[in-house]
């Protein structure tokens, strides 16, 4: 990963690490909820409705434009160890001489395993996509088949509040199959068993096509379980 992303990607952890250190000044409890032999922090295992609002700041490209977008998800816990995922990403950014949209419909299996005080799990994936990019008033749309796997932690902080890691990699079926690896960092606060706000960032390192770029997310999260 380039310098660059790595300080980005340290400048993130640390903004997330403050807010959660001042969140745990003012709660009262000050020890995750986690005991030796479970724990119930964090989203891995739950049923959920997910719902983000995305900003993208695009790197290493004319202008350096910045998009939106949002992004629908439901979470369904499968069975003690195992998660499935339906969800729907739409992005779209533009400057003065390039514009860009981005539909994709995708389906995710996670396996995890919850210890004490971490959870680590993996992620493999399967979607299609369709992305539409305009330059100089050429259009090229680009219909493409996906699969994606990743790995990460979620790890207890402080009552009611968990930080997840990820490093993930997404690629086309299609030739010339743009290729994206995704570090990505979030941090989750329960305000109680139902609602709960997921905000973070992710450094995309885009190969073969794809863009680099540093996503911001914020969105909410209802859980029915």
């Amino acid at each position: 990963m380039k310098t660059f992303n790595l300080s980005r990607l340290a400048t993130i952890a640390g903004c997330l690490l403050l807010i959660s250190g001042v969140h745990a000044q003012t709660n009262s409890v000050d020890a995750p909820p986690a005991s030796a032999d479970k724990n119930d922090y964090g989203l891995l295992g739950k049923t959920y409705f997910a719902f983000d609002a995305d900003l993208t700041k695009y790197r290493n490209f004319p202008s350096s434009p910045t998009g939106f977008g949002s992004d629908v998800a439901l979470n369904i816990n499968a069975g003690d160890n195992f998660d499935l995922g339906l969800a729907y990403d739409f992005a779209h950014a533009k400057n003065t001489t390039w514009s860009n949209t981005d539909n994709v419909a995708r389906i995710d299996a996670t396996g995890f395993m919850k210890f004490a005080h971490v959870a680590p799990y993996a992620t493999v994936g399967f979607g299609y996509g369709r992305e539409k990019s305009s330059q100089a008033s050429v259009s090229s749309p680009f219909h493409r088949a996906l699969y994606n796997t990743g790995a990460g932690v979620e790890v207890p902080l402080v009552a009611q509040t968990s930080v997840r890691l990820g490093i993930e990699r997404e690629e086309s079926f299609r030739k010339p199959r743009p290729q994206d690896w995704s570090y990505q960092l979030a941090l989750d606060y329960h305000f109680d068993d139902t609602f709960c706000t997921d905000v973070g960032a992710s450094v995309q390192d885009g190969r073969k096509g794809d863009h680099d770029a540093v996503v911001y997310h914020a969105g909410i999260r209802i859980i029915f379980d």
